[in-house]
Formats: structure tokens, C-alpha cells, sequence
């Protein structure tokens, strides 16, 4: 989920394992509550730009393996899963088909 007000940006990633779940005893229930601080990450844009601009591509997820080029730049490589349903300002991108596909942009 990646969510924005105007200048601050904050990812959060669901089903994270970091993710603290604490329960309480309320009124005749229980009451839970996660912590998903630990699967967040913030930002601001910088000067008075709202939106993300990159000249370049921008990778979500992994990298394939298989490609006959690396990435220097990349920085993390810890990452384990799949993206597939991204929520940008409540309108989701289903990634569910890769643009790794012959004739893709």
C-alpha cells in the first residue's frame, strides 16, 4: 500500500512478518491491534514536487535471475515474494502479469 498527503509518502508492506500483533481485554471482547511499523517505510518528496519522478525504470519486487544484464545500482537484494496488487491513493495496479514478456516497455 503506498499511500501520500501532498508532500509525505508511506509505504506499507501487508503480511509482513515484522508485523506486532498485541490484544487487550476490552469491554466483554478482546481487542487487537498490529503494529506495522517495522513493515513501513516514509518519505518526502522533495522541493514542491508531489509525485514520484524518475528517468528511470522503477522495479517493484524482485529481479530475474535469468537476464543477461545486473542492475549496479541495486542496493537490496533481500527481498522474497511476489507483488502483486499495488494500492497507490486507494486505486490499485494489479501486477498480477509481468511486464517481463517479450515486447513489453
Amino acid at each position: 500500500d503506498v499511500r501520500s498527503n501532498n508532500k509525505e509518502v508511506r509505504f506499507t508492506l501487508d503480511r509482513c512478518s515484522g508485523a506486532a500483533v498485541m490484544e487487550m481485554e476490552g469491554l466483554g471482547s478482546w481487542l487487537t491491534t498490529e503494529d506495522h511499523s517495522s513493515c513501513e517505510v516514509m518519505g518526502v518528496t522533495p522541493n514542491t514536487d508531489r509525485h514520484l519522478n524518475t528517468s528511470q525504470v522503477l522495479q517493484l519486487g524482485g529481479v530475474n535471475e535469468d537476464i543477461p544484464y545486473i542492475y549496479p545500482q541495486l542496493q537490496h537484494k533481500h527481498f522474497t515474494g511476489c507483488i502483486r496488487n499495488l494500492i497507490v491513493d486507494s486505486k490499485l495496479y494489479d501486477l498480477g502479469s509481468p511486464a517481463d514478456w517479450q515486447s513489453s516497455s
